[in-house]
């Protein structure tokens, strides 16, 4: 069950997705950002995922008319490389469930996730429990963010070729399983 304070909070991650050499494919957490730090300390330790500690904040038109969104953050945990970000996006359909077969049903349906244990040469794997995501496509009309190169990825600061929007899922992670 959802518990106040812990279980709702606005969080964003840098991920890829792997295969690992026994063949299960999973999500791979470059860093995730939350504004809970309870959450940011729960994860660390029992699931030893880089959570970071970040102020986030989501803004929507008040008009309702338009629909678009605003999502701005900013590391504050000082065990990490800081970063900014800022997105501004409108959604340009209904939500909808991601079909097999498609981009949308690649990224967002991922049942497994990958960690490092405490030195780094071991891996661990948890189960991800979730209901399918609803999602629906947008357009992105403004972009800026220093959170990949923050996780040491470097790539172009432009406007992302592919954007999706979901108001999230309830998760539940199982105990991770040394590989």
């Amino acid at each position: 069950p959802a518990v106040p304070g812990i279980s709702w909070f606005l969080e964003t991650n840098v991920r890829t997705y792997v295969r690992h050499t026994n063949g299960d494919t999973g999500v791979w957490f470059f860093s995730l950002d939350a504004n809970s730090r309870l959450a940011v300390r729960i994860a660390r330790t029992f699931w030893r995922l880089p959570y970071f500690y970040s102020r986030l904040k989501r803004l929507s038109d008040t008009t309702g008319k338009d629909e678009s969104r605003t999502y701005t953050g900013s590391r504050a945990d000082r065990q990490s490389t800081s970063y900014k970000i800022r997105i501004e996006f409108k959604p340009t359909e209904e939500l909808q469930e991601a079909q097999d077969g498609t981009l949308e049903h690649f990224l967002l349906e991922r049942y497994l996730l990958f960690a490092a244990g405490k030195t780094g040469s071991e891996i661990y794997s948890g189960r991800v429990h979730h209901v399918p995501y609803q999602f629906r496509k947008c357009t992105v009309h403004e972009c800026s963010q220093q959170l990949l190169t923050a996780s040491g990825i470097t790539c172009d600061n432009g406007l992302p070729v592919h954007a999706a929007h979901s108001p999230g899922v309830e998760v539940v992670v199982s105990p991770l399983q040394k590989l």
